[in-house]
């Protein structure tokens, strides 16, 4: 900031050039308000109800005071001029007072784009914060592999590329086992028989399967019910039912689906 060395022996020139010195010394505190920003409330300015303290704004590169009142939809800049009597006894404008209050005018600024900034003081508190969210994005930044693809469309025939589905079903044979067991004729009215399979790892499965008939006679052959017990991954039980006593002629057909 530029100063004036008043304390000096041998007459201090004090003429108007150095007042005009003084006064530019201290506008340079108008852009303090640019920290803020435009349209800050600096300090005051409180409402309560429907009236506004007094104040000091910060409007368009200017601090001013603020002369409160009812609280309306605009503020206007009031400037109040006051001449003086030179020693020539000409009268001219000399002192320049300005505000903000609320009113009406031709150019007028709206109370709601009034902001009070964050005090200093809080910003630490507020940087410490957004700090820590930084850091967690970082750290999940880091963890995804490098050439990741986002939302990446897949292609089920791509069999090579990053558009190819990894690990699907090989829906060309989707089933653990498939067989057929030869269950005959159906000797008493209900008959349990162990189906013995290769070891399919699981005995999570669902078995889907018929009776087929072999014998002369069909009608012999469609009175038979069954149902399956007691699945491990090496075989299950075919419990039958048989509803008339008419010598069969059975095997049933059956395929091992994973659930």
């Amino acid at each position: 900031m530029n100063t004036i060395n008043f304390n000096q022996s041998g007459g201090f020139p004090f003429e108007t050039n150095i007042l005009d010195e003084m006064q530019k010394a201290y506008e340079i505190f108008n852009a303090l308000g640019s920290i803020a920003g435009n349209f800050s409330i600096i300090s005051g300015c409180d409402v309560v109800g429907a009236t506004a303290a007094n104040g000091v704004v910060f409007i368009n590169g200017e601090v001013l005071p603020f002369v409160g009142g009812t609280v309306t939809t605009n503020v206007k800049i009031v400037e109040a001029i006051t001449p003086l009597e030179f020693e020539d006894l000409n009268t001219r404008d000399v002192i320049y007072k300005r505000h903000a209050t609320f009113g009406t005018a031709a150019v007028v600024y709206p109370w709601a784009d009034f902001k009070r900034p964050i005090p200093t003081k809080d910003l630490a508190a507020l940087f410490t914060g957004i700090a820590d969210q930084f850091n967690v994005i970082i750290t999940k930044l880091n963890t995804i592999q490098v050439g990741a693809q986002v939302q990446q469309p897949t292609d089920w025939n791509a069999i090579t590329g990053v558009t190819r589905l990894l690990n699907k079903p090989d829906l060309s044979n989707p089933f653990l086992y498939k067989g057929t067991f030869s269950v005959g004729e159906i000797t008493s009215a209900d008959l349990k028989m162990d189906i013995i399979i290769p070891d399919v790892g699981t005995a999570s499965y669902i078995v889907v399967g018929s009776l087929v008939s072999t014998g002369l006679n069909w009608n012999d052959d469609n009175d038979v019910i069954w149902v399956v017990k007691t699945k491990t991954s090496t075989g299950f039980s075919l419990l039958l039912r048989e509803v008339s006593g008419n010598v069969q002629s059975l095997h049933f057909n059956y395929a091992l689906i994973e659930i």
